[in-house]
């Protein structure tokens, strides 16, 4: 399956592993709901693990509206 491993925890410092799946796309609104089985509505973490291919050479932007902090590592 294609997709990205998300790892959700309880808390927001990945304090407690909850729940996995492969995510096919990270694009999600979860407006006050808790995002899996077992989350937290709020004051939880996701960590996505994988690789990301790019099509085509050039230039990606990613981008996040949070509220409470994000953190992004390519490489």
């Amino acid at each position: 399956m294609a997709g990205l491993r998300g790892e959700y925890y309880e808390g927001p410092n990945f304090e407690r592993k909850v729940f996995s799946r492969i995510d096919p796309q990270i694009d999600f609104n979860w407006n006050g709901r808790s995002p899996a089985p077992g989350v937290p509505r709020e004051y939880f973490s996701v960590r996505w693990t994988d690789r990301l291919y790019a099509p085509v050479s050039g230039t990606y932007r990613f981008s996040a509206t949070v509220d409470d902090g994000v953190r992004l590592w390519i490489g």
